[in-house]
């Protein structure tokens, strides 16, 4: 699969390929002993197989949202809430993040690169209807890595300011918002994740099959409520210890 050279023609071949990586680096991974520090290659491997994953991933969904929003044109209409990608690139695009937040095997510290592979994704699936449910975990997450502080973030982000570039580029610098600190980012993310995790809650429907999947919408609005406060907690002893 590595050495292929074929272009994909298809949004399924796509998918495949995608998929075959997410399966190579689940494999792998789940052969790693307990003890990374003597499996830095093996390791190396698994987040090698999931970046190629998720780099496929996110082209898929795009294509896929694409294909969606056409067939409104057409005589097919397909409802987007039914359209789901599918678990093994879901898991590929969570772990890709979080397997990278620990590449530094012999640092406690969290590697900035994960961070990243958080903001890229996120803002990858942004606007997707497809994925709103990815997007709404994966916002909550980074915000929970920016709220546990053990990454000294700055404000210089690759994804953020390509993203901003773009935006400047269509609307002018003054209809749109890009977050200067870690505050303003954690913040930011939470607003989204509560907006989309309310959003599904109302799109779910009420019939006996869905009732688990509503209290799991329901538990994952009130986990961003409880970041929200947090994030609110520090902010206000933050000022008070400013102001003393």
């Amino acid at each position: 699969m590595d050495k292929a050279t074929t272009q994909f023609t298809t949004l399924r071949s796509l998918k495949l390929a995608a998929e075959g990586y997410a399966v190579k680096g689940l494999a792998i991974e789940h052969t790693l002993p307990r003890d990374r520090k003597e499996n830095d290659m093996l390791f190396k491997r698994v987040v090698s197989s999931f970046e190629k994953s998720a780099e496929l991933a996110l082209s898929y969904i795009s294509e896929l949202e694409k294909s969606v929003n056409s067939s409104t044109n057409s005589a097919t209409i397909i409802a987007p809430s039914n359209i789901r990608i599918g678990g093994l690139l879901e898991i590929a695009l969570e772990r890709v993040s979080y397997l990278s937040l620990r590449r530094n095997t012999n640092d406690r510290r969290w590697d900035l690169e994960g961070l990243e592979w958080y903001r890229k994704i996120a803002i990858g699936l942004s606007d997707k209807v497809v994925v709103m449910k990815l997007h709404q975990r994966l916002c909550r997450q980074l915000a929970e890595v920016l709220l546990r502080g053990m990454i000294d973030v700055g404000c210089n982000s690759a994804a953020i300011s390509s993203k901003s570039e773009s935006l400047n580029f269509y609307t002018g610098s003054k209809n749109f918002f890009s977050p200067a600190s870690r505050s303003e980012e954690t913040i930011l993310l939470l607003l989204i994740s509560e907006l989309l995790a309310s959003k599904n809650i109302r799109a779910s429907n009420t019939f006996d099959d869905e009732i688990l999947d509503r209290v799991q919408l329901i538990r994952n609005l009130k986990k961003v409520h409880n970041l929200l406060s947090i994030r609110r907690k520090k902010l206000f002893f933050a000022k008070k210890v400013t102001n003393f």
